[in-house]
């Protein structure tokens, strides 16, 4: 992105216009002409694989990459220089991948969203109502003195997602804000997502690793290795790439994930879980592939 002062804003009906995107990293495309729109108030997926380039996409939506070609333009902005950027960061809630790697640790739940609303500066009567609110829908109420560092994964999601959204930005961008979080917390951050965003019309760009949260999203991008390769609703998308979660509890735990990678590229542990995506498969077959590389492993 090249200097400029003067920022622009141009006509449009998205509130994200993404087109012919290319990032690099040295001598590795991490993008690779990308290209999709987000409409107020929708959902948008951007689902795939480690690696495939979603991270790239969302902080330079974010405004906080830069990339070698293409456009992206954010509430009729384009994004294409530091000016432009900062015009438009205070409508934006930026969440980054990993749990609580918006926090921080030695602060209390309070202490926390209290400091990113200084940072946003919203006013105190302003912080007041919403901290109160978004405490009691994340059920942290009840926690506000607990430090981050020891909330579970779950909570921690929850808190970050609270501080993304007390300034009530008009976008925020989740990178995959549940991955590694228990299926208890990933259902319930989701409900607590969808209810705010339908209440406040927030428009959200999330991603995920995950097929079977395809159909949270009203529309989403199949990413991999740089590259859309699918794009559209949730049953289209679904219908290309079928497949089966298969939940498991193996030991040692830590050797059947590195065995199950080595075959599956859709693999996590949640808790004692083992989260095992197999694509193109019926269940009855997906378990006996994941049963089978279990049993075989060294």
């Amino acid at each position: 992105m090249g200097e400029a002062t003067l920022v622009t804003p141009i006509q449009s009906d998205s509130v994200v216009k993404v087109q012919n995107f290319h990032k690099r990293y040295r001598k590795q495309t991490a993008v690779e002409g990308v290209s999709f729109a987000i409409q107020k108030g929708e959902i948008y997926g951007l689902i795939g694989p480690d690696g495939a380039g979603k991270s790239s996409l969302m902080k330079a939506i974010s405004g906080i990459l830069t990339y070698d070609s293409g456009s992206i333009e954010v509430f009729g902005t384009m994004i294409s220089s530091e000016a432009s950027a900062e015009s438009i960061k205070g409508r934006i809630g930026f969440m980054p991948q990993g749990l609580g790697q918006n926090l921080y640790g030695e602060l209390s739940v309070e202490e926390n969203i209290n400091f990113f609303a200084q940072l946003r500066e919203v006013s105190r009567e302003q912080l007041m109502s919403r901290k109160r609110k978004l405490l009691a829908m994340t059920r942290l109420d009840k926690f506000t003195d607990r430090p981050m560092k020891l909330l579970s994964g779950g909570m921690k999601q929850k808190l970050g997602l609270v501080c993304t959204l007390i300034h009530e930005p008009e976008l925020i961008i989740l990178d995959e804000p549940t991955t590694g979080v228990d299926p208890v917390s990933r259902r319930d951050f989701w409900a607590i997502l969808t209810a705010l965003l339908r209440e406040q019309n927030i428009s959200a760009l999330v991603s995920t690793a995950y097929m079977d949260e395809a159909t949270r999203f009203q529309q989403l991008s199949l990413m991999y290795d740089g590259k859309v390769i699918a794009e559209g609703e949730p049953d289209q998308i679904i219908a290309k790439v079928s497949g089966t979660l298969i939940e498991l509890v193996a030991r040692p735990q830590a050797a059947a994930l590195s065995q199950l990678k080595s075959t599956f590229q859709q693999v996590e542990a949640v808790g004692v879980l083992l989260r095992v995506f197999v694509e193109g498969q019926e269940e009855g077959t997906a378990i006996k592939q994941v049963v089978f590389i279990i049993r075989t492993r060294d």
